[in-house]
């Protein structure tokens, strides 16, 4: 969330407006697909008023560890998606090649509250560190307001 009166690197407003404009993205790609999400816990088709929290993170992998980072996410994503804990998406940054910025739409609070106690979760938590390095992280961020909401008035 953009504080009053702080001053932003013209990089962090960049990832901040990314980051909306992604989000925004992800809802509608999720709308599209609904089917494919209803098997992976997505039980309705999400908006922007439902129950889903938003997270983002910004990775750099380790030397000579790109590969090794993308196979442990794909792998992450896949296993968060089958228990229905999330729907991920990666980006890499087109200015910064070795930034990813990754952002996770949580089904809900409820459903992230249960993978931070998932054992498994744990264990693929626990990998990171020795592939790649978590830059800058916001775990719940709040959204004001989005083009497809306004849009939608």
């Amino acid at each position: 969330m953009i504080a009053p009166g702080r001053i932003y690197s013209e990089a962090a407003l960049d990832y901040m407006m990314a980051a909306r404009a992604w989000f925004c993205r992800a809802i509608m790609l999720m709308q599209e697909k609904q089917s494919d999400l209803a098997r992976t816990g997505f039980q309705q088709r999400p908006t922007l008023m439902n129950d889903a929290v938003l997270s983002l993170a910004i990775l750099e992998p380790l030397e000579n560890k790109e590969a090794e980072t993308l196979q442990l996410l794909r792998e992450f994503y896949l296993f968060m998606a089958t228990k229905g804990y999330s729907h991920d998406l990666l980006y890499r940054d087109a200015k910064n090649a070795s930034q990813f910025v990754h952002l996770r739409i949580w089904k809900s609070n409820e459903a992230r509250h249960e993978a931070q106690e998932d054992p498994e979760v744990h264990r693929f938590w626990l990998r990171l560190p020795e592939v790649c390095v978590i830059t800058t992280a916001h775990q719940n961020l709040e959204l004001l307001f989005s083009s497809v909401e306004l849009a939608a008035e």
